[in-house]
């Protein structure tokens, strides 16, 4: 009599992820009920509830995974979490006597959120580009101009844009001031930026023909081009931007 074959081993079961997953399903439409009903509507909130929690699974690991003694185990320090600056109605210098700018004057620090985003960006431009810092702007004055440019390389600027561009350029004797043309696309695609580019380079040369440029005047002349991301405002062909320097 033959004998009865043992059946194979069976894989480890992993059924138990499917309660797991209802598990962090139902966790997180708790945190999202509970942002909810909070009395801020703020980003800030669902930053500091649910963006804390995603990113503690994604860096937390099982100890010993790498090696050496060293783990991927996070261990957070204590420190208190920062106050991000909300827009609220305006305060009277009786208000805001004795307080601190979150109004509960508790020591917390205050973070603007856009300034420090800006401030980042800042950082890692210095960090992989040498930045050396200008004069800062005192006025500004921007002219627009929605004459059709020209197909003639030599000359594609009609006469108003000419006539504009020409007003402008005699402020550069004051050495206060810079100009900057900017030549706008209609799309952000890159057919249409070479395109006003292309222009720009052509504005440029008529200029330095017609001008003729001395000293510093043609360093503080710059021709460029851009995508028209407004679509609410009327494109114009190009712009010139005449700005006063602080000395």
């Amino acid at each position: 009599m033959s004998r009865k074959c043992k059946p194979p081993p069976k894989k480890p079961s992993k059924a138990y992820l499917v309660s797991f997953g209802d598990t962090m399903t139902a966790l997180l439409a708790f945190f999202i009920v509970l942002n909810s009903l909070a009395k801020d509507q703020t980003g800030a909130n669902m930053y500091t509830g649910t963006g804390s929690f995603v990113r503690a699974f994604k860096r937390t690991g099982a100890a010993g995974s790498r090696w050496g003694v060293r783990s991927d185990q996070n261990i957070p320090r204590v420190a208190p979490t920062p106050v991000y600056a909300i827009p609220t109605r305006k305060h009277t210098e009786d208000d805001l006597k004795n307080k601190g700018p979150d109004q509960t004057d508790n020591g917390q620090r205050t973070i603007d959120r856009t300034a420090e985003d800006f401030s980042r960006f800042l950082t890692e431009m210095r960090r992989h580009h040498q930045v050396v810092e200008g004069n800062s702007t005192q006025a500004q004055v921007v002219i627009d101009s929605f004459e059709r440019l020209g197909t003639d390389p030599r000359e594609v600027l009609g006469p108003s844009a000419m006539q504009i561009v020409s007003d402008a350029i005699g402020q550069l004797a004051n050495g206060q001031f810079e100009m900057e043309i900017v030549v706008w696309s209609s799309a952000p695609g890159p057919n249409e930026l070479g395109r006003a580019m292309d222009s720009a380079l052509q504005i440029e040369s008529q200029l330095d023909r017609v001008f003729q440029f001395r000293g510093s005047q043609r360093v503080r002349l710059s021709v460029a081009a851009r995508p028209w991301l407004f679509v609410d405002a009327k494109r114009p062909k190009l712009s010139v931007i005449l700005s006063r320097l602080s000395q």
